[in-house]
């Protein structure tokens, strides 16, 4: 019961601190609700970019570090590539 406080205090802090320094608390309710609609819509986009174009772009990076060091990276990079999963396709 002791946890379930602590994680709701610590919460409302953090809802208490971003409210302050994005100026939300002198806004209206509705305005409120419009701000923190593009915030998550923001966050949204930026984590499913994230997941479907951070795999190649990793595996990009691992090959032109193999190329600066083939010898001492390069076995070990190599085997890292299969470990990374290909990007997701979302048909709309």
């Amino acid at each position: 019961m002791q946890i379930a406080k602590q994680l709701k205090k610590s919460v409302s802090l953090a809802y208490y601190r971003y409210e302050l320094t994005t100026a939300l608390y002198m806004l209206d309710f509705w305005e409120k609700c419009i701000f923190n609609s593009f915030v998550l819509l923001g966050f949204a986009l930026f984590l499913y970019t994230s997941i479907n174009y951070m795999p190649e772009t990793v595996q990009e990076w691992v090959r032109a570090t193999t190329e600066y060091f083939p010898t001492t990276l390069g076995p070990l990079l190599e085997t890292a590539i299969g470990a990374i999963a290909p990007p997701v396709m979302v048909e709309l």
